[in-house]
């Protein structure tokens, strides 16, 4: 076969696979959908509050364990953590800064329990209380938590716990704080997020989570991949 011919031949398959990827593309990219505002949900306050699971990283008795209990909410006490594989199924982490966390470390307390928490589990909502000022290094630590409060406020904590349980009870407003991470923090590229959103969209719909978990077992790194994993466990639909 002359030289000038299997040239030919194979810019001719370059230009078919070209082309079949290109629309590919296109269809996936016409038959995108919506992210709804919220996710639909026939769950009720008092069944969120039951299932949205509190984990409280505090060295003391926290004296409003009973009284959050009472009011139909599913806490969990721990005095200090071995490992964050322990708030896996916990949503919510409420953390105190001082007399915890030394067991990373010799000069770590809550806040660097807390600035983990928001790097590994970036849906989880976060809270601090603590009683004392923090230092610059141990703001700059719990900078991305999402409530910040003096222990003791009763009111603010209620507050916040509330508020906490109704955004974890919506999955839209978990992906969108997952995917905010994506972006500003892991540098993952807008075309891979959306592809995301575009099989988290499914999932909702279908209520299923098996396409997702498939998908990011497939086509995401490893770098993203575990907090990606943590994030479809802690789906309620």
């Amino acid at each position: 076969m002359p030289y000038h011919i299997e040239t030919g031949i194979i810019n001719n398959l370059i230009i078919l696979v070209t082309l079949s990827v290109v629309i590919m593309s296109l269809i996936h990219f016409l038959n995108k959908k919506t992210l709804p505002s919220t996710s639909p949900s026939n769950h009720d306050l008092a069944y969120l509050k039951r299932n949205t699971p509190i984990a409280i990283i505090d060295d003391e008795d926290f004296t409003d364990l009973d009284g959050l209990r009472n009011a139909g909410y599913s806490p969990t006490h721990f005095r200090d953590l071995d490992s964050f594989d322990q708030l896996i199924s916990f949503p919510i982490v409420i953390c105190d800064i001082q007399g915890v966390g030394s067991k990373f470390g010799s000069t770590t307390d809550g806040s660097y329990i807390i600035q983990q928490v928001c790097e590994q589990y970036p849906d989880k909502y976060t809270i601090v209380f603590s009683s004392k000022g923090s230092s610059l290094s141990m703001a700059s630590r719990i900078a991305k938590a999402d409530v910040k409060l003096t222990r003791g406020d009763r009111d603010a904590l209620n507050n916040s716990i509330l508020t906490a349980v109704k955004t974890m009870g919506d999955s839209v407003e978990r992906w969108k704080r997952v995917r905010r991470h994506l972006i500003e923090e892991k540098q993952v590229s807008l075309y891979h997020v959306w592809e995301l959103e575009q099989e988290f969209i499914k999932s909702l719909n279908s209520k299923k989570t098996k396409s997702l978990s498939e998908y990011v077992n497939k086509h995401t790194e490893d770098f993203v991949k575990g907090l990606l994993v943590n994030f479809i466990s802690g789906l309620v639909f």
